[in-house]
């Protein structure tokens, strides 16, 4: 048994997370070439998979500046004040102070930003690889976020009740789908291309029965679904009513 045989093991290297902070989740792209990670600060970082002959771990498994892509997660555009409705009188009277160069600074709009909160689940998109999804909570509840490392903040928001959480999300074995599990005990199914458009399902308690994992059939005709109230339910479904 190769569980309890730790001869049988090869270990490659240790790869330490520049903000150090607790993972939450973790997904191999479709490849297995990639693994993404995010963290409890807010941070999601993408890794190559090591080639064991590249690598001198002859001192330490420890390896320093493992190249990573990084994203910091951070606040949309519709997210800031400067987006939201604001006192049209206010506004006039600092516009004609600004013209007349006489708008001290500390009455300009600062530029604005929340501090990264906890990414609590993270995946690739399906045939999507360069582009991920990820969960968070404090401000940033409400949505999940469609992001790309090539881009400073999430490209999309999408809707969600703002008093849960993403627990879990996972592709399905063909790629096309996307399942997402909510705290709130509710499971959505989506299809990776059209995010917005997707079949709810929801059995668990809506107080303690946070998804845990959620799995289709192979044939993708039933789900089972896992939660914190000790509960796993079965459930039909038919993907083209998404």
């Amino acid at each position: 048994n190769g569980h309890l045989e730790l001869g049988k093991y090869d270990p490659i290297c240790l790869v330490q997370t520049p903000c150090k902070s607790e993972i939450n989740d973790l997904k191999w792209d479709s490849q297995s070439q990639k693994i993404l990670i995010c963290t409890a600060a807010g941070y999601v970082y993408e890794i190559e998979k090591p080639n064991p002959g590249s690598i001198d771990v002859h001192e330490s498994y420890l390896v320093e500046d493992y190249p990573m892509k990084t994203f910091k997660m951070r606040m949309m555009e519709f997210q800031m004040k400067k987006n939201q409705k604001k006192d049209e009188e206010e506004e006039e009277r600092k516009r004609r102070l600004r013209l007349r160069g006489q708008l001290n600074e500390q009455d300009e709009d600062e530029d604005e930003d929340w501090d990264p909160d906890a990414i609590t689940a993270i995946s690739y998109i399906p045939e999507k690889d360069n582009k991920f999804i990820v969960g968070s909570r404090g401000q940033y509840a409400g949505f999940f976020y469609v992001c790309d490392f090539n881009e400073e903040r999430p490209q999309k928001a999408i809707p969600m009740p703002k008093d849960t959480t993403i627990k879990f999300v996972q592709d399905n074995d063909f790629g096309d789908l996307i399942l997402i599990g909510l705290a709130n005990g509710e499971v959505r199914i989506s299809y990776g291309a059209n995010l917005e458009a997707y079949m709810s399902v929801k059995q668990h308690d809506g107080h303690v029965g946070a998804i845990s994992s959620a799995k289709l059939s192979y044939d993708e005709r039933f789900l089972v679904t896992t939660g914190h109230d000790g509960l796993m339910f079965v459930h039909t479904i038919d993907k083209f009513m998404i």
